[in-house]
């Protein structure tokens, strides 16, 4: 609880799968603990690469943002002043579906992932029919761009339209 509030934990868990597993085998997770207006409030993600152990914890408060990153001998601590209350990778899938994700919309904020702060823009497509493992859905193709410099990533997240519930995720990953 912050000041009486509940928080809510939300739960990512990834991995890589197929020929990208056998080049870059990569097993991840985190929780970050949102509040009312589905920000980030805690955040703590742990993943295993080729290049060693990586974790990364945080906390936000208002526009800043305070944690540290450890991987391998690498350890440093973030302490970052925004211009507006960021989201993380975790948490912008909710804050996302809070929105009223009308087709044409582009919707942008700040995003930390990790030792970043990126510039994310969302721009919202037009309602289609997906085919899923459950069945057939009606949804709403959310094209994301995320960029630091050089660094950029592209995801897409469908989310149902009767609730907006997410329904597929796609993510590519440049210039780490």
């Amino acid at each position: 609880k912050v000041k009486g509030k509940r928080l809510r934990p939300i739960r990512l868990e990834s991995r890589t799968v197929g020929m990208a597993g056998r080049v870059y085998p990569f097993v991840g997770g985190g929780t970050t603990w949102i509040d009312d207006q589905d920000l980030p409030i805690r955040i703590r993600w742990d993943s295993d690469t080729p290049l060693g152990r990586r974790t990364v914890f945080a906390n936000a408060k208002g526009k800043r943002l305070h944690g540290e990153y450890k991987r391998g001998t690498i350890h440093k601590r973030v302490k970052r002043d925004l211009d507006q209350r960021p989201t993380d990778l975790v948490s912008a899938v909710a804050w996302l579906a809070s929105r009223p994700l009308n087709p044409g919309d582009t919707l942008k904020i700040p995003v930390f992932l990790g030792m970043r702060v990126y510039d994310m823009v969302a721009t919202v497509g037009e309602p289609e029919t997906i085919h899923l493992p459950v069945g057939i859905r009606e949804a709403v193709p959310v094209r994301i761009v995320a960029t630091n410099g050089k660094r950029r990533y592209d995801a897409e997240v469908w989310y149902t339209t009767s609730d907006h519930t997410p329904a597929l995720l796609r993510v590519r990953i440049r210039g780490l």
